[in-house]
C-alpha cells in the first residue's frame, strides 16, 4: 500500500497525504479540509511553471490509497476513468492529439496504428457524453409530448 506522508503536510486548506513518483511522473494525493474532498493530482511542467492537474477524486482515503497503489505498480484499473499514454505513461482523461503532437511529435493516426488496442477516450468521458446525450434526448422527447398534449 502507498504510505501516507508522515504527519501530513498542510498547505492552507489542503493536506498533502502522499506524494510519489513513477516513470518520472509525480503523483500527489491531497485532501481538502473545508469540504473533505480527496483528489489525486499529477505534476506537470507547463512553460516555466509546475501545475498539479486533478486526475481523479475519491470518496475516502482507503479508495484513494488503493487506486494510488494501482498506479504505482503499473496496474491501472480499466474502470478508473483514466487512460495511459503508451509512449510516456502519463495518465489522462482522454488522449488528445495536442498531447501526442506537443509531447511526442506524432499525429494521433500514427499512435492508433502503433497501439491499436490502446484507448484514446476514457470510460469516464464516454459515460459523461452518454448521460448528457440521454438527458437532451429526454428533454426533447418530453417537450414534444407536452406540445402534443396541449
Amino acid at each position: 500500500m502507498a504510505k501516507f506522508v508522515e504527519g501530513c503536510i498542510r498547505h492552507g486548506e489542503e493536506i498533502l497525504r502522499h506524494e510519489d513518483a513513477v516513470n518520472g511522473i509525480t503523483y500527489s494525493l491531497r485532501e481538502n479540509i473545508s469540504n473533505g474532498e480527496i483528489g489525486l493530482y499529477q505534476k506537470m511542467i507547463q512553460g516555466n511553471g509546475v501545475v498539479y492537474d486533478l486526475i481523479a477524486e475519491f470518496e475516502n482515503l482507503d479508495v484513494a490509497d488503493c487506486f494510488l497503489d494501482c498506479i504505482l505498480t503499473g496496474e491501472v484499473p480499466v474502470d478508473c476513468g483514466l487512460i495511459k499514454c503508451e509512449l510516456c505513461g502519463i495518465l489522462l482523461r482522454n488522449l488528445e492529439s495536442s498531447h501526442l503532437q506537443n509531447k511526442h511529435g506524432i499525429p494521433i493516426a500514427w499512435y492508433q496504428e502503433q497501439f491499436p488496442d490502446s484507448r484514446i477516450i476514457s470510460d469516464g468521458t464516454l459515460n459523461a457524453v452518454s448521460e448528457a446525450a440521454s438527458a437532451r434526448s429526454n428533454d426533447w422527447w418530453n417537450g414534444r409530448r407536452r406540445r402534443k398534449d396541449a
